[in-house]
């Protein structure tokens, strides 16, 4: 039943980030799932633990975003730090997903300009989904 899997898949992924909630602001709010907690959120689900990984990651890019957007005190440092920490939480996810096309790199200088590139692809797809509906769609004049 299609709608019984979409509340399994809510309320699996209500528990998980339930269980992370923390301001943005908390160095451990950019923490990754334990492999443990992904696979129990993904058995819960009914998808794959990867899955699990971007929606949450897409949640904390939107908390992030919020907290940036309605949080007026921010100095640029603040801001960066913010941004950094969301980075490196789905560049190790990236380090993992990729270690195979990683190998095939000699400098770090290089694997470090590989795995940029994977973040900014993911980052882009990302902002598309939490873009808001009108900003989708395409303006006729």
């Amino acid at each position: 039943n299609h709608n019984n899997g979409q509340q399994q898949l809510s309320q699996a992924l209500d528990t998980t980030i339930h269980q992370q909630s923390k301001p943005v602001t908390d160095p451990e709010f950019f923490g990754a799932l334990s492999d443990t907690q992904l696979v129990q959120a993904a058995a819960t689900a009914k998808i794959i633990p990867r899955q699990v990984q971007i929606v949450m990651e897409l949640y904390k890019l939107q908390q992030l975003q919020e907290y940036l957007h309605f949080t007026t005190n921010n100095s640029a440092s603040h801001k960066q730090e913010l941004e950094k920490r969301f980075r490196l939480m789905v560049k190790k996810r990236l380090n993992k997903e990729h270690r195979e096309d990683l190998s095939r790199f000699r400098t770090k200088a290089e694997k470090q300009a590989f795995l940029e590139q994977e973040f900014q692809k993911c980052l882009a797809g990302y902002n598309e989904i939490l873009a808001p509906k009108n900003n989708n769609q395409k303006k006729t004049s």
